[in-house]
């Protein structure tokens, strides 16, 4: 990868995790906090991923976690009523009022401890709500100055992420990071193999500041893809290698790797028929203080365009822009093809239905057009004419006996 800009590298993205220490800060705020006779007795889990990154020399939190918490309380008659608290998302983009609560009854019954439990899911989680907005704060507080003094990049500009979770498998000594790859994986067909579909080819495109590397390695790290997709994914820049998006509702397998410039795998949404895939090619080109982001997904269904290129711009682009990579512009589109005879590739299909001129288009019929023009002229024939009555109204008042030019 040839050697980025002076002001590209005053912007690449370094990350450190902080998962540990979250649980421990939530532990120690959430703890003893206590609203109409119920107190939170304890932390007793946390999932999810929190990390500060830096940017452009600015620090940004990056976090999605699930808390749950115990909490106590005593009736009248002296019975320990006890139960759960549990803030299914505390995220980076959420305000006060956004804070979700569930609460449930683990020991106890009758009126008492439902009420118990209504109180905890409002007053107590009232309480939670600015505690859980100073979390970011503190985060940089604490971690900024890591990021901020580190001066040991990476070849792509970035730090070594400091992660406390578990970390992706390391390059062994002496080994390179993945090569190239032209190969394609055969356990998945791109099409199905007994019907001809009509798909259409959808794009999605933005710019980004940052570099490739980076841009590369949000798009295919399993543990930085959560960040932006807000799911787990099951992903690795390694051919033939199975792939889970957002929550299992995209999969695929990976069929070309050619860090970092990009990756091609195939593709298959819950809406689309059955046993019929896709080929989704991510392209990226750095400039000099950006990357590009080319995603270009064959083989959509005809009438599930629209759809795939809302999810591709949603998920995808902004879904990148959300975790504080400045987007500096971004377009989508659609181009409808019907596909070539059973048992090709998706390359190869594509490839066919343009040399066939088989392209389908959006255009409106001739009809419709010329339909549209008549329409046009009949208006503008309904305006000349309410313009002619206008004058001649405007003529017998000024001649008439009342009027100017009717006095003599």
């Amino acid at each position: 990868m040839s050697h980025l800009s002076h002001g590209i590298k005053h912007w690449h993205w370094r990350t450190k995790g902080v998962e540990p220490w979250a649980k421990t800060w939530f532990g120690e705020r959430v703890t003893g906090v206590q609203a109409d006779g119920v107190e939170i007795t304890d932390l007793t889990d946390t999932e999810g991923t929190a990390e500060l990154g830096m940017r452009k020399s600015k620090l940004i939190t990056v976090y999605d976690l699930r808390l749950t918490m115990a909490w106590k309380a005593t009736t009248k008659d002296g019975e320990a009523v006890t139960g759960t608290l549990v803030a299914p998302e505390v995220g980076h983009d959420m305000e006060e009022d956004e804070y979700v609560f569930e609460s449930s009854v683990t020991a106890g019954s009758g009126s008492e401890a439902d009420a118990f439990a209504r109180a905890a899911k409002k007053a107590v989680g009232n309480k939670l709500r600015p505690i859980f907005q100073q979390f970011p704060k503190d985060m940089i507080a604490v971690h900024g100055k890591d990021l901020l003094d580190d001066s040991t990049p990476t070849d792509s500009g970035a730090s070594t992420p400091v992660s406390a979770s578990a970390p992706a498998p390391a390059v062994p000594s002496g080994a390179t990071a993945p090569a190239a790859s032209s190969t394609n994986a055969k356990s998945t067909s791109a099409f199905s193999a007994t019907t001809k579909q009509s798909t259409a080819t959808v794009r999605a495109t933005g710019e980004f500041q940052c570099s490739a590397d980076d841009l590369f390695d949000f798009l295919t790290n399993p543990q930085k893809i959560p960040m932006w997709s807000r799911n787990l994914a099951q992903m690795a820049p390694e051919v033939g290698a199975d792939v889970s998006l957002f929550g299992g509702n995209i999969r695929g397998k990976v069929e070309k790797v050619e860090r970092p410039r990009g990756f091609t795998m195939t593709w298959r949404a819950p809406t689309w028929p059955e046993d019929l895939y896709g080929q989704l090619e991510a392209a990226l080109d750095q400039g000099s203080n950006s990357t590009s982001l080319s995603l270009t997904l064959r083989g959509v269904p005809i009438g599930k365009e629209d759809e795939t290129e809302t999810n591709l711009h949603t998920f995808y682009i902004r879904g990148l822009q959300s975790i504080g990579l400045g987007l500096l512009s971004s377009s989508t589109s659609t181009d409808a093809t019907l596909a070539s005879s059973t048992g090709t590739s998706t390359a190869a299909k594509a490839a066919s239905s343009s040399a066939s001129g088989a392209t389908r288009s959006r255009r409106k019929p001739k009809g419709a057009a010329q339909s549209v023009s008549r329409w046009h002229l009949a208006n503008m024939g309904s305006i000349a004419a309410s313009a002619g009555l206008l004058v001649a109204l405007g003529a017998a008042f000024y001649y008439g006996p009342s009027g100017p030019g009717g006095k003599r």
